[in-house]
């Protein structure tokens, strides 16, 4: 049973899972069938093969490689091609999971006859992690696309479980927990790569031998807490010997004085051994009301590491709907409790709770219904500002190939597991819209929203996002500047976003004068309109990190006339995260603004302008950086 349950979660797994190092390659495919010799999941190496250049790229396909360290092509991988509406085409996932392209003996792949929509892609091999070199491809993927699938080895810690006297533990279950983000409070993963925490955690991939030894690999870089024993979150079947324990943290410890393990990817950490305490734990007890039924489940998670430790389905008595969690360390956790109702989703707000030698009783989880988003995008075919030029691009975008999404604003109380909660219950957080423009987000939490589009091609860029007013005579609301304010179960309706055809781009280096080194080596780029009239246009402003060769690029831009500045990323702020972040409050554009108009680095760009090689030379504001376009004297 408990194979047959792993080989379930691991599928679910592979579904879900990241989107790998996606980069756009204009390199044509070949003509190789798939290799027979490696199955599916089986990775084999090849050695460097110089690109083919005759094959076409076939219309309605997306096509790619996948390559190791080093370029050698990696054949036998399943590359698993996902809808941006994943939860709402179970049809098309199903086809996508069981009939996935296989990468040939050359690391080729193609996906044929793809409909018109956006794509994610993901490739799970066990040991492998994403070789991200900060790449700025995009995160869907259209037909007629290619995208290189860069790999690497991930990391691994490996060390040795003993009892108090000194005997291997053989049998436990032992889990590496990767550290959340303490400037954010978030996890250190989220979506997709949130749910291969979750989906690991349901199973015992990882035990001790017969010696007490463990070895966990293929871990993405970062900090990790590593805990032995305790019950994998969903079990059936009997409890194996250490289920009932709580979990013993690395050296010795509890969640609260846990160990921590860096690790780089291809690292392997070793002799982190455990001493192992045989713990009870404690008991966290509670109720769920507001319409809780057959649909509901408690969610208990880790504040340290924001991975799920607990998922508990309440008892079907509708007069107590009772949960309860055993062997809980003590420690801080978030309890979050969600369900269906029909085609609609509840959460509770997430509870922090302390558990702190004794049990934890008498909570109640007051489930609340979610809301919904829906408007409709239209396509502005016409160059903007009247001007003739148009963009040549490799062919027509359509309506659909649009990703809608939502992000609720940070200052908020929120916990990710929630969201993932709901991808695992069939819900969605993305929208494509039909062929007339048509969107709908469901699954909303309660707080302020900013829509986020993810458009067809470099063509496009996002003109307004508005919404009708209080009467036909009001000028519509701007969205894009104010958000959507969502109470509890609001289903707001009529949201136009206007697309309009003539984008630039903008894509460069930021050098820093040695006389004038910044507090960090970490930088963000951003673009402020430079005129008046758009002082408040939220949608002119763009913000995107540098790399770490100080490389940048700034896409879907309306053209005009910007500053372009470089500031400093402390180290204790996420240098990543949704674009337009800072001008996204009034106080933001204007510290913007200031910063802009005084270190005055214009940049004019031009209906369907591909600007590249720009040189952003790097100064505090008191100074005078200077901009270099490639055909400047």
């Amino acid at each position: 049973m408990n194979r047959f349950l792993l080989g379930v979660a691991l599928v679910i797994i592979i579904s879900l899972g990241p989107t790998i190092a996606q980069q756009p390659s204009s390199t044509p495919t070949p003509t190789q069938e798939p290799d027979k010799t490696a199955s599916p999941g089986q990775i084999k190496n090849t050695p460097p093969v110089p690109a083919p250049t005759t094959r076409p790229q076939r219309s309605g396909g997306i096509t790619g490689r996948v390559i190791g360290d080093g370029g050698q092509a990696l054949a036998g991988a399943p590359v698993f091609v996902w809808s941006a509406n994943l939860a709402s085409n179970p049809a098309g996932a199903s086809a996508a999971l069981l009939q996935p392209p296989l990468s040939d003996q050359d690391g080729w792949f193609e996906a044929k006859n793809v409909t018109p929509g956006a794509y994610s892609i993901s490739v799970r091999v066990p040991g492998y992690i994403s070789a991200s070199d900060g790449d700025d491809g995009p995160p869907f993927y259209r037909p007629g696309d290619s995208v290189t699938i860069r790999l690497i080895k991930g990391g691994v810690i490996t060390g040795r479980v003993t009892g108090s006297d000194g005997e291997p533990v053989v049998g436990a279950r032992v889990r590496a927990l990767r550290i959340a983000n303490r400037a954010t409070g978030q996890a250190a993963s989220s979506g997709f790569p949130y749910l291969i925490a979750f989906m690991t955690s349901l199973t015992d991939e990882w035990e001790t031998d017969d010696r007490g030894i463990y070895r966990i690999y293929g871990l993405e870089p970062g900090s990790y807490e590593v805990a032995a024993g305790g019950g994998a979150p969903l079990k059936f079947g009997p409890p194996d010997q250490y289920d009932r324990d709580a979990p013993t943290y690395y050296p010795s410890s509890m969640p609260d004085t846990a160990g921590k393990v860096m690790v780089d990817s291809g690292q392997e950490v070793s002799a982190i051994d455990i001493r192992y305490r045989s713990y009870a734990g404690h008991a966290i007890i509670g109720t769920v009301s507001g319409n809780s039924g057959p649909g509901t489940a408690v969610i208990l998670s880790s504040t340290a590491t924001a991975t799920i430790d607990g998922f508990a389905v309440p008892g079907a008595d509708s007069q107590s709907h009772g949960f309860v969690f055993d062997a809980v360390p003590d420690g801080e956790y978030d309890l979050v409790a969600v369900a269906l109702s029909g085609e609609d989703a509840l959460l509770s707000a997430p509870r922090r709770v302390a558990v702190k030698g004794a049990d934890l009783t008498g909570l109640d989880l007051s489930l609340m219904p979610l809301g919904s988003i829906g408007g409709q995008v239209v396509m502005e075919v016409a160059p903007a500002a009247g001007s003739k030029a148009e963009c040549k691009g490799p062919r027509r975008s359509v309506l659909e190939e649009t990703v809608v999404s939502s992000h609720r604003e940070a200052d908020q109380k929120s916990v990710n597991q929630a969201h993932s909660a709901f991808l695992l219950l069939g819900t969605s957080q993305t929208s494509l819209p039909d062929a007339k423009g048509d969107f709908l987000l469901k699954s909303q939490e309660a707080g302020l929203h900013r829509l986020e589009l993810d458009l067809p091609s470099e063509d496009w860029y996002v003109r307004s996002i508005t919404r009708p007013g209080a009467t036909p005579a009001t000028k519509p609301l701007d969205v894009a500047r104010d958000g959507i304010p969502l109470k509890a179960g609001d289903k707001v309706t009529a949201i136009i976003v206007a697309i309009a055809e003539g984008a630039a781009s903008l894509r460069g280096r930021v050098v820093t004068p040695t006389n004038s080194v910044p507090s960090s080596s970490r930088m963000r780029i951003f673009l402020i309109p430079a005129s008046k009239e758009a002082a408040d246009d939220v949608l002119r402003y763009s913000e995107a990190p540098a790399r770490p060769d100080g490389t940048f690029g700034l896409t879907n831009l309306a053209p005009g006339r910007y500053w372009l500045l470089a500031r400093p990323v402390p180290d204790v702020e996420p240098i990543g995260g949704s674009a337009r972040r800072v001008a996204g409050t009034k106080e933001g554009r204007a510290g913007l603004r200031l910063e802009g108009e005084t270190l005055n680095n214009l940049v004019e760009l031009k209906p369907c302008e591909r600007v590249a090689n720009n040189i952003l030379q790097y100064m505090p504001a008191s100074s005078s950086p200077t901009v270099k376009n490639p055909g400047d004297n």
